[in-house]
């Protein structure tokens, strides 16, 4: 680089460096905005490259004699320096990391006004102007209990800190604390709570907390056995009942259908239906003694819930209401598998089918096909036997249950074995006073998918006669084996004498 060009690049860097320093005194650093600083970092970066080489010209000619690139040089690195952590600053990420775009981030807010929208209008459509009402859930023993939490997290806040928190009101000891997770309880990732195989232990009353507010509220009872009835589609099911003396009507409260439980034959589905207390005049009272809790279950509290008082669920009309499930057949199509792509020539001749085949990328694995649960048990005779497809059997799902090769009809089981075999309203098959004829293999079967098969093998109760009488043999043969090596002890002792 010849005197000449040297001359061009120092008057064109002052004029560079008198511009930047303008620019700094009209607009702090403080009060940039996030394109400022943008364009600043740019511009100061490419400063510092033309300095850097500026520098090595000169020092090719000569050096410089004051020092003055150099003391330039460190002063735009610093001010480089100084704008990078304010674009830190401005935009809180680390440099490198993804950042959300803006539509990216109005997409998010526009997901939390709508569940806040949600959260208005479940506020606004409270029975009688209740803040939290309380719904009632009645599930059996074993059961998967499953209880909605509406949380609305900010966007552009800390999710850990916006965390909802389940709080359990225990039934047995009335004590209140927070929920601990594990395998078989869990939260959703909706702040919602699973409960996997529901105990007597877990009956109580669940809250939802969020920021110190109540967002939900759940009596949850488990019942060891129910007293329900199955009827089909067209039969006549219980009427609703009026007792005006008590300001309280007794119905049942239906459930949505379930799925079919089989395809591309004749299959059947059910609702189930609770036994609920409700008012007659939601302005008057309960009669003759006051029930005001009741004002907090908009949708009734069931006959057999321990919220409900005892001199209420001593009624006659409530005593003596069973539980109901409506079944009825369907019909429906098995899922098909899309049609192989046929490959043609320009003529359109068939060269070759090719199967539909799914692509994942090389960091996706495919799913896997769901394991059978395969299990063989050894009981005795007479013993109640109760036989699940798992612990996260739902109400009203679409199963069906298989002995052998033979479909187990949940309507008609239980008055061809005079009630000794039936299916609960949870899809659990009961085979009560076991009896040799009953060893075989039980599959339980989701719609076309085999879920579970559960080899029976009854074997025959020892006399309770023959017990005893080994036992007492066994006790007279150590008595005398005792006796025996005690006198050989004493008879080697004489001898050793």
């Amino acid at each position: 680089m010849n005197r000449k060009s040297l001359v061009v690049f120092v008057l064109l860097y002052f004029v560079t460096a008198n511009s930047i320093e303008g620019k700094d005194e009209e607009t702090p650093l403080e009060n940039s905005s996030v394109s400022n600083i943008q364009e600043q970092v740019a511009l100061s970066e490419s400063e510092d490259n033309f300095n850097s080489s500026l520098w090595t010209a000169d020092k090719q000619n000569g050096g410089n004699s004051d020092g003055r690139l150099n003391r330039d040089t460190r002063r735009r690195r610093g001010m480089m320096s100084k704008l990078k952590k304010m674009w830190k600053k401005k935009m809180g990420k680390k440099s490198g990391e993804w950042v959300l775009s803006t539509e990216e981030a109005g997409e998010h807010f526009q997901s939390y006004y709508e569940c806040l929208g949600k959260r208005v209008e479940a506020a606004t459509s409270v029975h009688r102007g209740v803040d939290t009402p309380v719904h009632a859930v009645m599930v059996l023993e074993g059961e998967t209990v499953t209880l909605g939490c509406l949380v609305c997290t900010r966007p552009d806040q800390d999710k850990l800190s916006q965390q909802a928190i389940w709080q359990h009101l225990r039934r047995s000891d009335s004590s209140l604390g927070n929920v601990h997770y594990d395998d078989r309880i869990q939260m959703t990732p909706q702040s919602g709570l699973v409960i996997k195989g529901a105990d007597v232990a877990d009956a109580g009353q669940y809250s939802c907390l969020h920021l110190g507010d109540y967002v939900a509220i759940y009596q949850v009872d488990v019942l060891p056995k129910e007293r329900r009835k199955r009827v089909r589609l067209g039969e006549s099911l219980l009427q609703e009942v009026y007792l005006p003396s008590h300001n309280l009507r007794v119905l049942t409260v239906w459930s949505s259908w379930g799925s079919c439980d089989a395809c591309d034959v004749i299959g059947h589905r059910q609702r189930t239906g609770t036994c609920t207390v409700l008012k007659i005049d939601p302005d008057d009272r309960v009669k003759p003694r006051d029930f005001p809790m009741i004002d907090l279950y908009p949708d009734g509290v069931p006959c057999r819930s321990t919220a409900l008082p005892g001199h209420l669920r001593r009624l006659k009309v409530v005593r003596h209401r069973y539980e109901e499930t409506l079944v009825a057949e369907c019909n429906v199509s098995c899922p098909t598998e899309a049609p192989p792509v046929a490959v043609t020539d320009s003529d359109g001749k068939v060269l070759e089918l090719v199967e539909p085949v799914k692509l994942y990328s090389l960091g996706e694995m495919p799913p896997l096909p769901k394991m059978v649960k395969r299990r063989v048990l050894y009981e005795p005779e007479g013993k109640h036997l109760v036989l699940t497809c798992g612990s996260e059997t739902q109400r009203g799902a679409g199963l069906r249950w298989m002995r052998g090769k033979r479909r187990v009809d949940p309507m008609s089981i239980k008055r061809q074995t005079l009630g000794r075999v039936w299916i609960d309203s949870a899809n659990r098959l009961h085979l009560k006073d076991l009896m040799l004829s009953d060893t075989a293999v039980y599959n339980c079967w989701e719609r076309e998918l085999h879920v579970a098969a559960i080899k029976v093998l009854v074997i025959s109760a020892m006399n309770e006669k023959l017990k005893d009488y080994i036992t007492i043999t066994g006790f007279v043969v150590t008595c005398i084996g005792s006796l025996v090596a005690c006198c050989c002890l004493m008879r080697r002792g004489q001898t050793a004498r």
